[in-house]
């Protein structure tokens, strides 16, 4: 599997507009899309104005066949009239799942997360739920370097903040030797006081102790659900049809279709 990440960087003003776009081009006209859609966002804290979109394919071609195809139907002619012009510019970029199991607790050889599985959480219960997308880029050749260190120091140093998380990925296209984690909060204030609850703990101190002669760039986002329940199915059960699954997704199988 592989994880796409877009982000739309919005002209001012124009956030109200783009959620309105979806609703008014609907989801069904979507569905090759939405079958694979983990959430859009818009950001609150990193670039203003920016919408990003997180899907799950099987690999390219499940990608090039599903979201390009789209471009060509005509019945969205309209709606990509409507929705280019609310934006400055569009970025994308492929990632895979950390080579660390406990990382990637929804994707992984024994499960694979999708759109119709029980909700990674409830938004009704968490009404401010926020995403932490959380971006270290390695220094050349030490991406390889890093994961045996994440093993041995990073999942105790990280145990606080990953008790919400969603995955860790490594960067496939565009910039290089980039690592990603993805973590949900009840809100902003449970995200910052884990965060400083971590930063007081030993652990941390020694895995950023070892970080330090391999990473070159440290940042973080804070991401925001939409308000649109069809386009957030990891926080909105009734966002897609399909059977519920445990939390963490069904038995891995073929996901075609």
């Amino acid at each position: 599997m592989i994880l796409e990440h877009r982000a739309y960087t919005l002209l001012p003003g124009n956030t109200a507009a783009f959620w309105q776009s979806q609703i008014d081009r609907g989801f069904a006209i979507a569905k090759p899309i939405m079958e694979r859609v983990l959430g859009y966002f818009v950001t609150v804290g990193g670039p203003a104005e920016q919408i990003v979109h997180i899907y799950r394919f099987d690999d390219l071609p499940d990608w090039q066949t599903r979201l390009r195809g789209m471009y060509t139907v005509k019945a969205l002619e309209p709606y990509f009239k409507i929705v280019r012009p609310l934006m400055a510019a569009q970025e994308n970029s492929f990632w895979l799942p950390a080579p660390v199991a406990a990382a990637t607790p929804l994707w992984n050889d024994r499960t694979d997360w999708m759109p119709g599985d029980k909700p990674v959480a409830d938004l009704a219960r968490y009404p401010r739920l926020v995403v932490e997308e959380e971006v270290l880029t390695m220094k050349p050749g030490k991406l390889l370097v890093f994961w045996p260190l994440l093993q041995q120091h990073g999942l105790a140093a990280l145990a606080g903040l990953d008790e919400t998380l969603i995955g860790c990925f490594f960067s496939m296209s565009g910039a290089q030797h980039r690592v990603v984690w993805y973590r949900w909060f009840p809100d902003v204030e449970t995200l910052r006081a884990r965060r400083e609850t971590a930063a007081g703990g030993r652990a941390w101190g020694r895995y950023h102790k070892v970080l330090r002669d391999i990473y070159a760039a440290h940042e973080t986002n804070i991401l925001e659900p939409a308000p649109v329940p069809e386009m957030i199915p990891l926080f909105v059960e009734a966002a897609v049809k399909g059977r519920a699954a445990p939390v963490g997704g069904r038995k891995k199988a073929s996901r075609r279709g």
